[in-house]
């Protein structure tokens, strides 16, 4: 199953996502990274608890630094947490499953904007307001430190507005 064909359009099926798979394929064949590994579980028998999802999410990425690779993960700010979530059921997301003295985990930062996200019940999808959180910038700012909490390891910066990418 592509994401790009599921009836739910999240951001995992959006225009970016795709030509960044297209960017990605592009640089393994150019010999300029080793491989892609993708980690969203769709075969079980039954439907998982988010927490068994979270986990199972955890063990190819985890698998795929085994060998002392530097593994970079996209994924949404709740999988990229470090501590517990409660959305209906308190667990942990996926990067709490990951080694904790070899995983960094940033969440994002912009001046605001919209972001293509799906929410409710019945579950809508569409372009959704972000918080503006950020400061201004001409270019990405990573800030790293205790100074955010037990949830990430620091903040990728954007420094500017962001806006929703449509689906593909």
């Amino acid at each position: 199953d592509q994401i790009w064909q599921w009836e739910i359009k999240d951001g995992r099926s959006s225009q970016a996502m795709f030509h960044l798979f297209r960017r990605l394929h592009a640089l393994r064949q150019a010999g300029r990274i080793e491989r892609v590994v993708t980690f969203q579980p769709t075969q079980f028998t039954s439907p998982p608890s988010r927490a068994e999802n979270e986990e199972i999410m955890a063990r190819p990425i985890e698998q795929a630094g085994a060998d002392g690779a530097t593994v970079l993960v996209l994924v949404g700010n709740v999988h990229a947490r470090l501590s517990a979530v409660s959305f209906g059921e308190t667990y942990l997301p996926m990067a709490a499953h990951l080694p904790q003295g070899a995983t960094v985990t940033m969440d994002i930062a912009s001046m605001g904007g919209n972001t293509w996200a799906c929410s409710g019940r019945p579950i809508t999808c569409g372009p959704m307001p972000t918080r503006g959180d950020g400061e201004p910038s001409e270019v990405p700012q990573v800030r790293l430190g205790a100074d955010y909490g037990p949830n990430y390891s620091g903040v990728l910066d954007l420094g500017r507005m962001i806006t929703a990418s449509d689906p593909q």
